[in-house]
C-alpha cells in the first residue's frame, strides 16, 4: 500500500511523462494522445488556475527535475490540451461537490477553454473503485504503433488510505501493459464511462477482442 509521500511522487511522474507526451505531439512523433483522468473528483489541475505558461527553453524542456521547478501541474496539463492532447475527465456524481465553489468556477472556465478536448463525464455512482483511480494514456506513433501510460495512484475517502500504487508504460502489446488498460477500459465502461481504445479509434474492435481473450485464458 501506498502513502502520502509515496502518492506524491507518482503524482509527479504522471506530470513528466504527460508533458513528455505533449511535445512530442507537437513534434509531429506521435500522431494522436488521449488520456483519461478516473478519480473521486476532478484533477485539481483542472480546478486551479494556471500562472504565466511562457515557452520554456529547449534545453530544458526534457530535464524532468528542472521542468518541475517550472512547471506546475496546471500548466502541464493546459500545455497537454493546447498542443492538441485529448481528455476525459470522468468521476463519480458527487465529485464536483467536493470542490469549492471558486473550483468549480475554475473547473467550468477550463472546460470551456478547452472545448472538445476536455471532455467532462460524469459517472452516476457514489464513488469509484479505489483501485481504479488514476489516469490512463493512450498515444500512437506514426508507425501506427500504439503505446500507454497508465497510472494508478488514486486516495480512498472512506478510508483515509493509499491504494498499492502502480504505473505502467510501453507498448499496448505488452501483457502488463494491456492487461491494465483493458482492466481499467472495461471498468469505466461497465459503469457507463468513455473507452478510450474504441471511442478514439486507437485500437480496432478485433485486437480488442484478442487482448479481452487473452486475459480470460489466463483466469
Amino acid at each position: 500500500h501506498g502513502d502520502a509521500s509515496s502518492h506524491e511522487k507518482f503524482s509527479k511522474s504522471q506530470w513528466c511523462v504527460e508533458h513528455v507526451l505533449a511535445c512530442a505531439q507537437a513534434l509531429g512523433s506521435i500522431e494522436r494522445l488521449v488520456g483519461v483522468f478516473h478519480y473521486d473528483k476532478p484533477s485539481k489541475a483542472l480546478y486551479t488556475n494556471a500562472t504565466s505558461n511562457k515557452d520554456i527553453d529547449a534545453t530544458i524542456r526534457y530535464d524532468l527535475d528542472r521542468l518541475l521547478r517550472l512547471r506546475t501541474p496546471e500548466q502541464i496539463v493546459r500545455e497537454y490540451l493546447s498542443r492538441g492532447g485529448k481528455l476525459y475527465s470522468v468521476y463519480p456524481q458527487d465529485g464536483l461537490k467536493k470542490c469549492t465553489k471558486q473550483q468549480q468556477q475554475v473547473y467550468q472556465q477550463t472546460l470551456k477553454e478547452f472545448q472538445g478536448r476536455l471532455v467532462d463525464w460524469v459517472i452516476y455512482k457514489a464513488r469509484l473503485d479505489p483501485n481504479m483511480l488514476g489516469a490512463t494514456y493512450l498515444f500512437k506513433n506514426e508507425a501506427g504503433q500504439v503505446f500507454a501510460f497508465a497510472i494508478k495512484n488514486g486516495r480512498d475517502d472512506q478510508t483515509s488510505s493509499y491504494p498499492e500504487l502502480g504505473i505502467w508504460f510501453g507498448e499496448i502489446k505488452n501483457p502488463e501493459v494491456k492487461q491494465r488498460v483493458n482492466t481499467v477500459c472495461d471498468y469505466l465502461n461497465d459503469i457507463g464511462g468513455p473507452d478510450i481504445r474504441k471511442s478514439e479509434g486507437m485500437i480496432a474492435f478485433e485486437e480488442i477482442e484478442e487482448l479481452a481473450c487473452e486475459q480470460i485464458a489466463r483466469i
